[in-house]
């Protein structure tokens, strides 16, 4: 997860969302690295172009490399980020700020009908093919999915583009559901909210573990860090197993006596210091991070944000199923 595209020497903006203590890391500056307080994230929309999300994936429970279940994980994606405003024509915020009006899609055009079905620029998902790993090997026992080409790796690489370890060159395959345009702007703009998860006991076949899972995110439902988790008026998002019943925040710093303007850094108390104004979209608790199968506590499969070697940049997915 530490093996990332970085802008050698530039003072990053963190995502770990919390203002009184958000971390920091300025690659070169020999100034040991600071992790923020609650949620971090590689979700930026600053960062689009040189922050690589990874989605890691874990499967062993007979020793390294071998597992006793077939692990089969459908991924859920949507649009990342927010504008703000939910007209249909959506931008890239961040580009907008440089060079306005930083039009990405108009998802009104007929080109878009999984992403606006409801007419929501957000908070609508397009199922990707079942990621399976079959704990016969190390190769089908773990897989990093990340891409130097894409932001969400929704198309096919070639052998070793892949910064992580992914020796099968597994991607999230959503062609068979989405239309060119849509798979442009979700490899772009795209990220995972849900996995739908089948467990298989290999013996003799049966399913002994079924559901879905989603990283939770606790600051947007604490009071004392979600100030800037502004409600997208998002009601009626869609959430795998549910339908159209999800509500949507995205993450907006707005407070003109912590920074002068959006996506710049900033500095607190004579040290390092950053503004987010990241427009990561995320969703209010919808299902749990972890289940239990196959005889509590004997076994569980447990999604949540792991973190690389340089903090945030290198953090993202981490799902494990074991003992």
């Amino acid at each position: 997860m530490d093996q990332q595209n970085a802008e050698t020497g530039s003072q990053y903006q963190t995502n770990s969302y919390n203002p009184n203590n958000p971390g920091y890391y300025n690659p070169g500056s020999g100034i040991p690295a600071i992790v923020g307080d609650n949620y971090y994230s590689p979700w930026d929309i600053k960062h689009r172009n040189d922050v690589i999300p990874t989605y890691t994936i874990s499967n062993h429970t007979a020793g390294e490399g071998y597992s006793i279940f077939e692990l089969h994980l459908t991924p859920y994606i949507g649009v990342a980020y927010y504008d703000g405003v939910n007209d249909g024509q959506y931008h890239d915020a961040y580009q907008a700020s440089l060079n306005p009006p930083g039009l990405v899609a108009d998802f009104t055009n007929g080109n878009y009908p999984n992403l606006y079905q409801n007419g929501n620029e957000i908070g609508e998902l397009i199922a990707a093919e079942p990621i399976i790993l079959d704990g016969s090997s190390i190769n089908h026992s773990e897989v990093s999915i990340s891409s130097y080409a894409d932001h969400c790796p929704v198309n096919p690489h070639t052998p070793g583009s892949s910064p992580g370890w992914n020796p099968e060159n597994r991607f999230f395959d959503i062609s068979n559901n989405a239309t060119p345009q849509e798979q442009a702007v979700l490899a772009r703009y795209g990220k995972v909210f849900f996995y739908e998860y089948t467990i298989i006991l290999k013996s003799n076949g049966s399913v002994v573990g079924n559901g879905f899972i989603q990283v939770q995110n606790k600051t947007i439902q604490d009071p004392s860090v979600y100030t800037y988790w502004e409600d997208t008026f998002v009601t009626n998002a869609f959430v795998p197993g549910k339908g159209n019943v999800g509500k949507l925040r995205y993450y907006h710093e707005t407070d003109p006596s912590i920074a002068p303007s959006p996506f710049t850094f900033w500095v607190q108390n004579g040290g390092p210091g950053t503004w987010c104004d990241s427009r990561e979209v995320d969703y209010e608790f919808e299902w749990s991070h972890e289940e239990y199968f196959f005889g509590y506590p004997s076994h569980k499969i447990n999604l949540y944000m792991g973190m690389g070697a340089n903090l945030w940049m290198t953090s993202g997915h981490v799902i494990s199923i074991g003992l």
